[in-house]
């Protein structure tokens, strides 16, 4: 996977988070992961990841109103769920989602996906 970096200090020391500012608070994508059905429209519609998360990390909150933009710079000022949406050119909406910081203040992961698989990220995970 390649590497991306954008100016901006991240607290993993590895280097390998990609990170963002915003409002004077920082915040790292933890681990990125691409659900398969974003992965095809990403591809389909000839948009890489990459394509997206820059403007991600720098606050470019995408094709949502003033409240939801409003919403998300807040999100990252207190800490909670970062919730951004790219329109493709087909018409379909990838968001991507910053999950809240845990009990060290780091952020868990940062997924892409579809608009109708938003209701997946609140569903309580099982081990088998």
């Amino acid at each position: 996977m390649s590497k991306f970096s954008v100016q901006g200090k991240c607290t993993d020391k590895r280097n390998t988070k990609m990170c963002g500012t915003e409002s004077a608070r920082e915040f790292c994508l933890g681990d990125v992961q691409v659900t398969p059905g974003a992965q095809y429209f990403l591809s389909k519609n000839c948009v890489s990841m990459w394509d997206l998360l820059p403007r991600y990390v720098l606050g470019d909150w995408g094709d949502v109103d003033k409240p939801a933009w409003h919403k998300a710079d807040e999100a990252v000022r207190n800490v909670e769920r970062i919730h951004a949406e790219y329109q493709l050119d087909d018409g379909e909406r990838i968001l991507i989602v910053t999950n809240p910081a845990d009990a060290n203040n780091e952020r868990g992961n940062t997924i892409l996906l579809l608009q109708k698989d938003y209701w997946m990220l609140d569903c309580p995970t099982t081990a088998h």
